[in-house]
């Protein structure tokens, strides 16, 4: 079988969705943010900013009317919306069930858990990022 290769040059190169992070250094370094759709850990040390950075990137989406999921692996959910609002400056009206959906995992949780709640936020619940 022969492929016409012109063909395929003339196509458009696949460009997948990015959601910024609101922090342009690392927007710059990413080629423009997070690849919607795509799994991104975030790790480092105690106390080096992971948390602010997600943060960012969720109250980036929810401004934008995007529905973030957020796994919560070592504090609770109550905990969780005080640091988010108080890090974001958000007032109450602001932080909703509409764009925020959380789901708390313990250290007795299996993978397969983790993976059945990542599938429910992301396809039934249309969730654009899970942090």
């Amino acid at each position: 079988m022969l492929l016409d290769i012109d063909h395929f040059s003339k196509e458009r190169p696949y460009q997948p969705e990015l959601v910024a992070t609101t922090i342009k250094p690392i927007d710059d370094v990413l080629g423009g943010g997070i690849y919607q759709g795509s799994l991104t850990v975030i790790t480092g040390n105690p106390c080096s900013g992971k948390s602010t950075f997600a943060f960012a990137v969720a109250a980036s989406l929810r401004n934008k009317q995007q529905k973030v999921g957020l796994l919560l692996l070592d504090e609770t959910e109550q905990r969780f919306r005080w640091r988010l609002q108080r890090t974001n400056k958000m007032s109450c009206a602001q932080f909703d069930e509409t764009h925020y959906i959380f789901e708390q995992i313990d250290h007795f949780t299996t993978f397969e858990e983790i993976a059945f709640l990542v599938r429910q936020l992301v396809e039934v619940q249309r969730c654009s990022i899970i942090a």
